[in-house]
Parts: structure tokens; C-alpha cells; sequence
């Protein structure tokens, strides 16, 4: 079971994080002169499709979720959180290689965002590549990762746990270890 951190899931509120595409006040959904709702702005349109990702990955449905962000990226090429969500969906699908793609495209379009290390951290952790998990999982904390609860017990970072150097990197961003 893949456990990822994807965008806009309340697992990570007290991360910082890329914002998703804001519409400008002029593409917003309006009503026209005819009364007549206006369609909804590209950005408002991949918004949605992420949110619709999030749900079909939630529900174990990675081949939908894919889709769904997909057409999010479609929408809005540079949308980090469409990258970050697509990412989970093909670790789920055990698509690796394909994973490891997206969150290379999403840390070029969002380099300072904590939820893209953490989630090199478990990719890498899944692959049995301890060491460049545990340096991802430095940096994400070092960015501002902040979700220690979810971070203890993700299943995905479990080949890390195991690691000599895990709690010291805990240690040395004073995360809270439970005895």
C-alpha cells in the first residue's frame, strides 16, 4: 500500500506548499449580461480536476486518478500539485519511473516545496534507496515539513525507519519521537 502525501489533502496543514493556479478576477466564473453563467477559467478547471484526482486516488482508483490530473496538466502545464498528484497515483500503480518523473517536473516548477521532498523520500524509501530517502526527507524538514504524525507512520517510509541515521534526522529537526 502506497501511503503518499498528495496536494490539498488535509494531511499536511501545517506545511507550506505551492498555491494552486488563482483565476485572475477577470476569468472568474461570472454571470453574463444575459444572465447566463460564464465557463469556468482554465485554472478553476484544473483546480477541479485535481480535486477529482485527490478523490479517485483516495478511493483507490489510480487509473482514473491519472487521468484526472492528466487533464488537470492539460489545463494548466505548470500546476505543481497536478505533478504532485499524479506522482502518488503512479506509485500506487507501482509505476515508479513514471512517479519519479512527475515530482522532478513538479520540484522544477516548485523547488522550495516541502511535500515534493517528502515524497522523493517514499518514493526512494520503496525502492529500497535508504540513503537518498533519508536525504529527501532532510530536506522536506528543512523546508518546513511539519506533518510528524503522518511522517512516523507511513508505511512508505518504513525501509527508512530502519536506517541508523532516520532518528538522527529527527533528532536535528527536533521532530517529536514517540517512546
Amino acid at each position: 500500500m502506497v501511503a503518499w502525501l498528495i496536494a490539498s489533502i488535509p494531511l499536511f496543514t501545517g506545511c507550506k506548499k505551492a498555491q494552486p493556479p488563482q483565476p485572475s478576477s477577470s476569468a472568474q466564473t461570472t454571470k453574463g449580461s444575459d444572465g447566463q453563467t460564464a465557463q469556468p477559467s482554465v485554472q478553476e478547471e484544473a483546480r477541479l480536476k485535481l480535486r477529482e484526482g485527490i478523490e479517485h486516488t483516495k478511493a483507490g482508483e489510480p487509473d482514473k486518478a491519472v487521468r484526472e490530473f492528466t487533464e488537470a496538466l492539460r489545463k494548466y502545464p505548470n500546476y505543481a500539485d497536478a505533478y504532485i498528484g499524479r506522482a502518488g497515483a503512479f506509485a500506487l500503480q507501482k509505476k515508479f519511473n513514471e512517479a519519479g518523473e512527475d515530482l522532478k517536473k513538479a520540484l522544477e516548477i516548485s523547488p522550495d516545496n516541502p511535500i515534493v521532498h517528502y515524497n522523493f523520500a517514499a518514493l526512494y524509501s520503496l525502492q529500497n534507496q535508504s540513503d537518498r530517502a533519508l536525504e529527501s526527507l532532510d530536506r522536506a524538514l528543512d523546508l518546513g515539513f511539519k506533518d510528524y504524525a503522518f511522517l512516523l507512520k507511513d508505511p512508505d517510509l518504513n525501509n527508512v525507519r530502519a536506517h541508523k541515521d532516520f532518528i538522527k534526522i529527527l533528532q536535528k529537526h527536533k521532530v517529536p519521537i514517540p517512546k
